[in-house]
């Protein structure tokens, strides 16, 4: 990963995700202590990389391996400025699904781009499910966005939703300035 080269950085990131989809325990321990001792200087090494494949690759692979234990990298490489190295990393972060992971989804999701957040939303629906609160939590935040696509994206996710909460949203979206977010909104009503 610090090489100099990089086919060689690339082929070690390669490597890692095998490491993380294997049944080797001691070699996914040993590769999480190393991303988190400051001695190593692994994680810094993968954060500030210049190549944004080799960031997109590590932030999978930590997807992969979907321990809290990775929290902080994640959370670096989730303010990435290239989108598909957030998009990684936020994905990486719902397949952790903890508290503190989905905050950190949910701190992305009014700004993200709309790669982001489309695909935050459609990977919380399939980790917690199409009707979850956590769901519900993140579709409220993506109808904040200032993209209507993004907006369009979340208030479809609604369908399904038979509470309350879920009816006064869609009735407040019915007033959204986008014609396609106020439709959608007034059919699923």
């Amino acid at each position: 990963i610090q090489d100099p080269e990089e086919s060689v950085r690339r082929s070690a990131a390669s490597a890692l995700g095998w490491v993380a989809v294997s049944r080797y325990g001691t070699l996914k321990h040993a590769f999480i202590e190393a991303l988190n001792d400051p001695e190593t200087g692994l994680s810094t090494t993968v954060v500030e990389s210049d190549d944004p494949q080799l960031r997109r690759q590590m932030a999978r692979t930590l997807g992969y391996l979907a321990n809290p234990e990775t929290l902080q990298v994640l959370k670096r490489l989730s303010r990435d400025e290239d989108s598909d190295v957030t998009r990684e990393a936020v994905l990486a972060l719902v397949s952790i699904g903890t508290e503190e992971a989905m905050n950190e989804v949910q701190k992305k999701l009014p700004t993200a781009s709309y790669v982001v957040a489309s695909s935050t939303l459609d990977a919380v629906a399939t980790e917690f499910g199409n009707t979850s609160p956590e769901l519900f939590e993140c579709i409220k935040l993506a109808l904040e966005h200032d993209s209507p696509q993004v907006r369009r994206h979340a208030v479809l996710m609604l369908n399904g939703y038979e509470t309350k909460d879920a009816a006064d949203l869609l009735a407040k979206c019915t007033a959204d300035e986008d014609f396609e977010v106020a439709h959608r909104a007034a059919d699923l009503l």
